[in-house]
């Protein structure tokens, strides 16, 4: 999910319904849009099945597709890399078939560096070769001519991940990445990356508290509070959470965030910043792969509230 800036509407292409047995149900290849303030969904063209991230290039005024996977059981994954691009006025999606892209890549994250007028791709489960992808791994898109780079980056890179949690903090100008280290030797740990475009570094920081939540957790930067905010996830025992958190770059902390009426614990949810609004916006999630839903959360950072939304199709 992403918010178009100059539409004023969140752009949502809902891929998985959920796990039944060892098959992964697909949905409709369509996109929808949602008016928060009208609290209306609007049903939209689509693009090809996949599984991939999603962000909005604000100075394109497209939002960017990424396809790195197409599942059809559990286990069974086809390698994809393709990349798109949705351009709301015309309702129009354009395959943008760049001479090189990132690799087959599933559970790989985005965000739109507004500084550098880059989407900033990192990590994820390399399909075809069945390993995490960290080194190196970092890749940034312009849409503007086309291309994808693969990065050099220097300083020390977070441990190869899929499905963990990623920012873009506008305030300081950096990327930043979560999750804890399942799928390393380094379990026990739970770090923050910090990706800077502009020279091209990762740093690699410690906290001396941080969320549980280790995978299909999902965080937005909040220009209010000045923190990247999370929510949800799966603790390390697959046991879905709905703990709200803030991290803040400067002084290099995470604060758990006392929140009224929160979202029932779950994971696999979409998430985004809805800027005329002022809300972080959550979609769609639940508590098992089997057991997704299509609810619609909004939470205030100035009162701290969550509100369940209902909105038309």
């Amino acid at each position: 999910m992403a918010y178009d800036i100059e539409s004023n509407a969140l752009v949502l292409l809902p891929r998985q319904e959920g796990l039944f047995g060892d098959r992964v149900k697909l949905i409709a290849k369509r996109a929808w849009m949602l008016d928060l303030g009208a609290r209306e969904w609007q049903l939209r063209s689509g693009v090809s099945y996949g599984l991939g991230p999603m962000a909005y290039d604000a100075q394109s005024d497209r939002t960017v597709l990424f396809l790195g996977a197409r599942p059809s059981t559990a286990m069974d994954l086809t390698a994809m890399a393709e990349t798109w691009a949705y351009d709301a006025n015309s309702d129009t999606w354009t395959d943008m078939d760049p001479d090189t892209s990132p690799r087959g890549l599933l559970g790989t994250q985005m965000v739109y560096d507004a500084q550098s007028d880059r989407t900033i791709l990192y990590s994820g489960w390399n399909v075809r070769g069945g390993t995490w992808e960290n080194d190196p791994a970092t890749w940034a898109y312009d849409y503007d001519t086309n291309t994808w780079e693969e990065l050099a980056p220097t300083g020390e890179p977070p441990i190869g991940w899929n499905y963990y949690a990623l920012s873009y903090d506008a305030g300081a100008d950096r990327v930043i990445a979560y999750r804890c280290g399942h799928g390393s030797s380094d379990d026990a740990s739970c770090r923050i990356g910090v990706y800077d475009y502009e020279s091209n570094t990762w740093e690699r920081r410690e906290t001396a508290t941080h969320p549980v939540a280790y995978d299909y957790n999902v965080m937005v930067y909040d220009p209010g509070t000045r923190l990247s905010i999370l929510f949800g996830g799966l603790d390390q025992d697959e046991y879905p959470l709905n703990e709200t958190w803030g991290y803040d770059y400067v002084t290099n902390t995470w604060t758990e965030l006392e929140t009224t009426n929160p979202p029932s614990p779950r994971a696999w949810h979409a998430m985004a910043y809805h800027e005329s609004e002022g809300v972080v916006v959550v979609f769609g999630g639940g508590p098992a792969r089997d057991a997704f839903t299509d609810e619609l959360w909004v939470l205030d950072t100035t009162t701290m509230a969550w509100e369940q939304i209902k909105a038309v199709p």
